[in-house]
């Protein structure tokens, strides 16, 4: 094996371990908050089905999730923290994005009118276990509001594991095998998404319904593909059935087309200045590790502008896609959370670009170098953000811890007597579980009710 092999190996392999000590300091601090109290005390009064059907009737009709929801809160009764469920998520969130990789890189092969040997060693990539670990921490890092959408667990059972779903469910609609296990995948992931939220069911049908068009197109249509538009519809229509629903969307602004048209392009727009101001220090740094693949393979890439044009468009087009329904919806920019697939072709294009940069200069061993390098610095980042983790979010957990035990103790106090808290630290990378000086906020009011108190809850100020 190669020296520059070896050390790659080794660097990675450093790399990877102190993201997952990273990700375990935030996983065994990460504690209940906001909705989560909603949902749990729902699922402690009416049971696993039960609640589920009255969250459908009440204000948010997304049951495939909730159910997970209330599997996950099941869980948590027992064992009393979320680690093993962020060991699963993460887990799970490894072998999508392998599958949805390695497939839909085979999928553009089999399709392509032009066979080159580039694509076809671009299509490798993904099965590289180096590949992996560096895509996998890109994500991770690059993702907007990391403690919202991984470690927020209403969010994450809505939200990414929903996004979850699509990887594995496009993974079998592209790979378009005719098989039993196909078919189960198909069917329950096609249904989860569809019942898990909005943001991620509509843009997923809309993918669907692209795939189709192509597959029509090229007199091929693919049963795993019809069975999965099928399922999906049902789905979204079981939650759009649900009276919670038009409740909430009563609650929610009614503005026109054209200036949700307008929304979703300044939606995206704030979250690519986002994107490049927060984490431009962590995109250079990815960027120039990309390019140590690109320089591995074994071809010179000439510039194709063509090809340019064509990857900006159909990123252009997704974002759109992922971004419309939620800003339409909601009338407003939407929250961190419903913006995981556009984080997600972030990830997707800055890894492009870099292998892309690294195969064009063809200097293996200088990029070697300073992608190495690169790696580096990514260690030494990552391994600091985890000690300053380790410290901000030990020091947050323990103060919930506190106040929990506190709220525990209180009885009826009387007299209309308010319930003062002191205010939590910081959370760090983790949502934080912090309520309001006002005692009707919705923060307040799911506290208050978990833990059966009739008296006001509110922070001091």
């Amino acid at each position: 094996m190669k020296r520059d092999v070896v050390i790659q190996n080794v660097l990675y392999g450093i790399l990877l371990s102190a993201f997952l000590i990273l990700y375990f300091i935030l996983s065994i601090n990460s504690r209940l908050s906001a909705d989560d109290f909603f949902f749990l005390k729902n699922l402690e009064a009416h049971g696993w089905w039960q609640s589920m059907l009255l969250s459908w009737n009440s204000w948010v009709t997304r049951w495939t999730s909730i159910l997970w929801l209330n599997s996950i809160f099941s869980f948590y009764n027992l064992t009393g923290n979320f680690l093993f469920f962020h060991i699963v998520t993460l887990l799970m969130l490894v072998f999508a994005l392998y599958r949805f990789s390695v497939f839909s890189m085979d999928f553009i092969i089999r399709n392509s009118s032009r066979k080159s040997p580039g694509l076809t060693a671009l299509a490798d990539l993904p099965r590289h276990s180096r590949f992996a670990v560096s895509f996998l921490i890109s994500f991770f890092i690059l993702t907007t509001g990391v403690g919202e959408t991984f470690f927020w667990i209403t969010s994450s059972a809505m939200y990414l594991w929903g996004f979850i779903a699509v990887c594995f469910m496009l993974a079998e609609v592209l790979r378009g095998e005719k098989s039993v296990s196909t078919l189960i995948v198909c069917v329950l992931t096609a249904a989860y998404i569809g019942g898990a939220a909005e943001a991620i069911a509509i843009p997923c049908f809309i993918l669907l319904l692209l795939i189709i068009a192509f597959q029509l197109r090229k007199k091929m249509l693919k049963p795993t593909t019809a069975i999965s538009i099928a399922v999906l519809f049902v789905s979204i229509l079981i939650s759009y059935s649900g009276e919670g629903r038009a409740l909430r969307q009563s609650a929610l602004p009614d503005i026109s087309l054209l200036q949700s048209v307008i929304l979703s392009f300044r939606s995206v727009a704030q979250i690519e200045l986002y994107f490049i101001s927060d984490k431009f220090l962590f995109i250079i740094l990815f960027f120039i590790a990309w390019m140590g693949f690109g320089a591995k393979l074994p071809f010179k890439l000439n510039v194709n502008y063509k090809l340019f044009a064509w990857v900006f468009i159909a990123y252009a087009l997704l974002c759109f896609i992922f971004i419309f329904p939620t800003s339409y919806l909601l009338g407003e920019i939407p929250p961190l959370r419903a913006r995981i697939f556009v984080g997600f072709l972030n990830c997707c294009l800055l890894a492009f670009a870099g292998v892309v940069t690294g195969a064009y200069f063809r200097r293996p061993l200088f990029t070697s170098i300073i992608s190495s390098a690169a790696v580096l610095f990514l260690i030494v980042m990552i391994g600091k953000v985890a000690i300053e983790q380790k410290q901000i979010t030990t020091r947050y957990a323990v103060a919930v811890d506190k106040r929990m035990l506190l709220l525990k103790t209180y009885v009826d106090l009387g007299d209309n007597a308010a319930i003062t808290l002191d205010p939590l630290p910081d959370s760090g990378l983790l949502l934080s579980s912090e309520i309001s000086s006002n005692p009707t906020d919705f923060r307040n009011q799911h506290l208050k009710k978990y833990y059966g108190i009739t008296n006001d809850i509110l922070l001091k100020e």
